[in-house]
Order: C-alpha cells, then structure tokens, then sequence
C-alpha cells in the first residue's frame, strides 16, 4: 500500500524578519525621494518617474521574499522538503530516503548543544522556527548535499509516516516500542 503524507507550515517572522522589512521600506523610501528631486531638478523626465515605479515594484517583491512556508512530503519512505516563497516559487531544499537517516529526535537545546560540534555537510532549519517547541531533528545522508542536518517541526501524521520507514535501531532508540 502506499503511503503519502504532506504537510504545510508557516515560517514566523522573527526580529531579525522585522529589521530587514524596515530597512527595505526605508531604502524605498528614500530612494523614492531620491528620484524625486532628480525630477524636480530635471523638469519633467520620465526616467525618474521610472525609477520610481521600479523602487516600488522592487520593494513589494523583497518584501514578499519574507513570506515563507515549507512543505513536508512523505512518500513510501521518501522524505522530500520544500520551500515556499510568498506562495510563488518553490525550491526543493533536500530529499532522501529513510533507509539513509542515521539519528533522528526531538530538537531542544541539550540536542542543540549535541549537534552543533558535529560535522555537516549542509544544516537546515525548515521549520516554524529556529528552535521551535516541537522541532524534530534527522541526520541523514542525501545525494545532492551528502551528510545533511534537517531540523524541522512535523505534525504526528508525518511522524507516524516516517516512524514507520526508518532503519529498525534507529525506530528503536527515537519511538521505543510503539
């Protein structure tokens, strides 16, 4: 039988989200008013009211570009990570299949401390945040990045889709005997 999972979650906007939002709209702001004194300087040309229009454009585009969501993909053992920009453009962050995941856990601060010393060849935080309260952790080998970090923060209807498909030591030590 097959099995397919898939999940969406919104990414929250931390501070960091916040400052770059304001300096966008700052730098638009003044970029605006910028061109604006080159058109009253340089009577009436259309280049400055051009420029003005592709400030504008430029900044509502960046604006969007903090608007992100994931989506997790469980399909017959696969596990595929996507990343959702202002609900536009997709890119596929990593891919791979259970049978490669080598740990796997919940994602606080003492595994946190545990991860960081360790060697990866590509980290990701795919989830609502950095540390969420229900992240989950998998290392895991892809074959496009190789030794890959995925934190990410799945609903129990993904858990149970992957619980199923992992290697039987590794179901062992995250599951115990559900």
């Amino acid at each position: 039988m097959d099995t397919f999972v898939e999940q969406i979650i919104v990414r929250k906007k931390t501070g960091k989200d916040f400052a770059i939002l304001a300096g966008i709209l700052l730098g638009g702001c003044l970029l605006a008013a910028g061109s604006m004194i080159a058109f009253m300087m340089t009577g009436l040309s259309i280049i400055p009211m051009v420029a003005i229009v592709g400030i504008c454009w430029g900044g509502y585009m960046l604006l969007g570009m903090r608007n992100i969501e994931y989506e997790y993909s469980f399909t017959n053992g696969d596990v595929t990570v996507d990343k959702i920009v202002n609900r536009r453009s997709r890119k596929r962050m990593v891919s791979f299949d259970c049978k490669d995941v080598e740990e796997m856990g919940p994602y606080n601060q003492s595994a946190a401390g545990h991860l960081e010393s360790r060697a990866f060849d590509k980290r990701l935080f795919c989830g609502t945040a950095d540390l969420a309260e229900n992240s989950w952790y998998m290392d895991a080998h892809s074959k496009k990045y190789g030794h890959v970090l995925l934190v990410f923060t799945p609903n129990e209807e993904v858990l149970d889709g992957i619980r199923v498909s992992l290697p039987y030591l590794v179901r062992q030590q995250v599951f115990g005997r559900r």
